[in-house]
């Protein structure tokens, strides 16, 4: 090939070259600490955020993780300081405040309890039913409004944490909150004490919600990288490398001692 040739042949090919060797740009992403969906002290920043990098890599992002409190969350992506928070229940009232991506994982949330307390055998079969019981946890889970509205006694804790030592020292009746979610910190805060909680579904349709990101209307570029993410979360989610490690990280804990 001579000079002249190789030239025009490079320059037609540059733009390809260029594009496959441009680099990812920062993107920053909020959570909180949810393991084992999202802790920074998991692997991959937890099974979530582990899916969601996954995915903003295809879309050509490097996520910059912001751990931070959950109102600081929801305050960081609606003023366009992060791109997205997650992992978010759909609500009416947070729809009015952001968009929201294709979903992430099925959530199931249950209702703990003490094994051999009067609450195992309560089995409540609605969220009115639900409010006659004294019902512990941290604030801005979905549950909570509706609970508020039917007069429920709610106990209100800093963290998830928290809701499970005041339910293992008998002070409530239920802790509803995700099932993993759940496992994982009974393993963590009251660790070789598994055994003694049980738990039984929400009785509500909604106790089986999906995850979603919360996605700012602010950020720069924030519509197109929605679609991008989007389309990158439906491809790395139909791999069902997420399925799997759900999967083998739920048998993990129900093995434990």
């Amino acid at each position: 090939m001579d000079r002249r040739r190789f030239l025009a042949w490079a320059a037609c090919a540059a733009p390809g070259l260029m594009a496959v060797a441009e680099p990812l740009r920062p993107v920053v992403m909020a959570t909180g600490e949810w393991p084992p969906y999202t802790s920074a002290s998991l692997p991959g920043n937890g099974l979530l955020c582990d899916l969601v990098e996954q995915a903003m890599v295809r879309a050509g992002a490097r996520p910059v993780w912001r751990f931070v409190s959950w109102p600081m969350v929801e305050k960081l992506v609606l003023e366009g300081q992060a791109l997205a928070g997650l992992p978010y229940v759909r609500t009416q009232e947070r729809a009015q405040r952001f968009d929201y991506s294709v979903p992430l994982h099925s959530d199931r949330t249950m209702l703990f309890y003490r094994v051999g307390s009067h609450a195992q055998q309560l089995h409540p079969k609605s969220l009115a039913e639900l409010s006659r019981y004294k019902v512990a946890g941290p604030r801005g889970y979905w549950w909570e409004a509706e609970l508020n509205r039917m007069g429920a006694e709610l106990l209100y804790t800093s963290d998830e944490a928290a809701a499970f030592k005041v339910l293992a020292a008998g002070r409530v009746d239920f802790v509803p909150q995700d099932e993993l979610v759940g496992l994982s910190v009974i393993a963590a805060t009251l660790p070789g004490r598994v055994q003694e909680f049980g738990a039984m579904p929400l009785p509500v349709p909604q106790a089986n919600e999906q995850l979603h990101l919360i996605l700012s209307r602010r950020y720069p570029q924030a519509a197109e990288w929605r679609l991008r993410l989007d389309k990158a979360l439906t491809e790395v989610l139909a791999e069902g490398q997420l399925d799997k490690a759900i999967a083998a990280y739920k048998a993990s804990q129900q093995a434990a001692p």
